[in-house]
């Protein structure tokens, strides 16, 4: 919360995921400024409860629509260096398309075509690459599943022959064993925020790609 009041800006997911930071600094304070990136997907946007999905990130395509909205702010701040932004802009841009490309066609390879999720932390990821989401475990954040919910998933599970299931490292394990032998699906865990202290998902490009081979590995064992 300091380095929030201390800071010139903070960049938001926005909505509920990180609405703790809208209080920092007073309501009339100048600084920080927000910039709050969901604001540029509004008609992109996937429902989720009263809210929506907040895991745009995970969408390479909106990943680079952050990182330009992220330059023109620092524009904003920094006008004398505008030329060292725009540079940096376009070349993060460039990065981000090609990661597209070849995020399409390896997953195109795959041959995944649905899957279940524990968190639906993936539904953007999916949505861009043709993939289908046929259900989560933990539709809202926190929120322990319902008998009655896990029965209709384990059903759906059965009915559309899914044989993948994305958890995340902190997924809860006995409701994750428990649908693993009622369907036989198979459990890869995937990382939608990565790790500063791991080489393979300290930055974006790496981290997306890291989840890409997941889904390879497991397709190969299929």
């Amino acid at each position: 919360a300091r380095a929030v009041h201390g800071s010139d800006i903070v960049f938001m997911i926005g909505g509920d995921f990180d609405s703790w930071i809208a209080g920092e600094g007073g309501r009339r304070a100048a600084r920080p400024v927000r910039i709050c990136f969901h604001e540029a997907f509004t008609d992109s946007l996937i429902e989720l409860g009263a809210t929506f999905n907040p895991h745009f990130w995970l969408d390479p395509l909106f990943a680079g629509k952050m990182g330009e909205r992220i330059g023109l702010a620092l524009i904003g701040l920094d006008p004398a260096h505008r030329h060292y932004y725009e540079e940096r802009i376009a070349a993060f841009e460039a990065r981000v398309d090609s990661l597209h490309s070849e995020v399409a066609r390896r997953i195109a390879a795959t041959g995944v075509k649905a899957f279940v999720s524990y968190h639906p932390a993936w539904t953007y990821f999916a949505r861009r690459y043709g993939l289908v989401e046929v259900g989560v475990v933990e539709r809202y954040p926190e929120q322990e599943p319902s008998p009655r919910w896990v029965a209709d998933l384990i059903r759906e599970i059965e009915r559309r022959k899914v044989k993948l299931m994305i958890v995340e490292e902190t997924s809860d394990p006995g409701v994750i064993k428990g649908l693993v032998a009622d369907t036989g699906v198979e459990v890869i865990v995937l990382d939608p925020v990565g790790n500063p202290d791991d080489p393979g998902r300290d930055d974006y490009f790496d981290l997306i790609n890291h989840n890409v081979g997941v889904i390879e590995r497991a397709a190969r064992h299929d």
